[in-house]
């Protein structure tokens, strides 16, 4: 599935693309088939697909990937019954697994999933953490409380701002969320420095510099597109 592909799909009336994917679905014959109808829904049904969706969740975790009901519960279903059903179902996962598939859960900006990392962070510490905690709508005083705690929160925190500000550099509107309550930039970097003070890594001292070159882009950006 591509970007002119799903263009394609878009070109026809959602009721007949519905009507169409619904038949496909009964008579798919594997979990592959299904999770490719789920991803057309979700990128070009929205809405009008939720009670497809619904169906699928029968179909899990016998004949459905959960990456693929997480996507589309968070393009098709109200937030928070797209959020309930995927966040009630990854808690049931060995930590392992939920480890491997927390990404399917960016796309909600839930954070609830804040909670979570809290909860359950623990080593090799990856940037998916951070990746993740960007993308769920951690606030200013988040990201101090994690850095206060040391290691391995305060890595999550800096990967948090640097996830931010990644999103913003690469264009990628959908997928930058402001950091809450940012302070001045005087104030952020007093805050920043001193964490450094205390982790003086070259890591940390380079990560910080960045973040600091470009922390206009840790705030809301007038572009939305694309």
């Amino acid at each position: 599935m591509n970007e002119s592909i799903n263009e394609a799909w878009r070109q026809h009336p959602k009721a007949s693309v519905l009507n169409l994917l619904i038949t496909c679905y009964e008579s798919a014959q594997n979990s592959h088939w299904k999770s490719t109808i789920l991803e057309i829904c979700s990128h070009c049904l929205g809405a009008a697909a939720a009670d497809l969706v619904r169906r699928a969740w029968l179909d899990y975790p016998e004949s459905m990937y959960f990456g693929a009901l997480a996507k589309a519960s968070a393009a098709c279903l109200p937030d928070e019954e797209g959020f309930s059903r995927c966040f009630e179902a990854f808690k049931t996962l060995p930590l392992k697994e939920q480890r491997r598939r927390m990404m399917h859960l960016y796309d909600f900006k839930n954070p609830q999933m804040l909670d979570w990392i809290e909860s359950h962070i623990e080593p090799p510490i990856t940037d998916d953490w951070g990746s993740l905690a960007s993308q769920s709508g951690i606030t200013w005083p988040r990201v101090t409380k994690w850095l206060e705690s040391g290691r391995p929160l305060s890595l999550v925190a800096l990967d948090s701002l640097s996830g931010v500000v990644r999103a913003a550099e690469n264009g990628r509107w959908k997928r930058h969320v402001p950091i809450q309550d940012l302070p001045p930039k005087e104030d952020a970097e007093r805050c920043l420095r001193d964490y450094e003070a205390a982790d003086t890594t070259p890591r940390i001292k380079h990560q910080i510099d960045h973040l600091m070159e470009r922390f206009h882009l840790l705030g809301p950006q007038r572009e939305r597109v694309s």
